[in-house]
């Protein structure tokens, strides 16, 4: 996982997740097609796509370099991408892609595959060849994703501070504290306690 760090006057480059950077950047949900190209989204997996020719890099470079508030940046670089991007940009919705994206949402990631499948009332093959051509990744990853996003989250919020990290994972359906760590570890290079210590510091709207 990596990110997009402009630095002044011209130059911007991807560094790892692991650094003590800030940064911020748009997050697509699943579900509308996004035309970036007419590669579909498991051939994009992982692919960096330039955004110039979606929205003013100029324009978005000055907003991160405003002096205001992390959260009040991110919110206007939000709002300017929204406004200048092409109509052409998104194409149209996969609503079946969109409801079980919506279920694993609801649950944090803490579900079993199989369970989506059945209350699409289509078959496990169909479901998963629509998914993974929309989304990128198989159904089981992208649910490991959200609930390791929710991990972070929950590990990062003061209001669980007395909250051991195993219990947190556990909640969320990790077996034991390796299968945590192990899992954890897995998409963002870090083990919990990285994130409990304020080793990283991770940023959720």
């Amino acid at each position: 996982l990596s990110f997009l760090l402009i630095r002044p006057p011209t130059c911007s480059t991807l560094f790892p997740y692991t650094t003590l950077f800030r940064s911020f950047g748009i997050k697509f949900m699943p579900g509308p097609k996004c035309c970036f190209s007419k590669l579909d989204a498991q051939a994009l997996f992982n692919r960096r796509i330039e955004a110039s020719a979606y929205v003013d890099i100029d324009v978005l470079r000055d907003i991160v370099h405003l002096s205001l508030p992390f959260e009040e940046r991110a919110r206007l670089a939000a709002s300017h991408f929204a406004a200048s991007s092409h109509s052409e940009l998104f194409c149209e919705s996969d609503s079946l892609v969109s409801f079980i994206t919506k279920v694993i949402l609801d649950r944090v990631g803490v579900v079993r595959v199989e369970d989506v499948v059945e209350r699409t009332g289509y078959s496990h093959t169909y479901v998963s060849k629509r998914f993974k051509e929309a989304v990128g990744c198989t159904m089981k990853t992208y649910a490991s994703i959200i609930r390791t996003q929710n991990a972070i989250r929950f590990l990062s919020d003061s209001r669980y501070r007395g909250v051991t990290g195993l219990d947190i994972g556990t909640g969320l359906g990790y077996y034991d504290q390796s299968h945590f760590d192990r899992e954890f570890k897995k998409y963002t290079t870090l083990v919990p306690g990285d994130i409990r210590a304020g080793r990283s510091t991770v940023l959720f709207h």
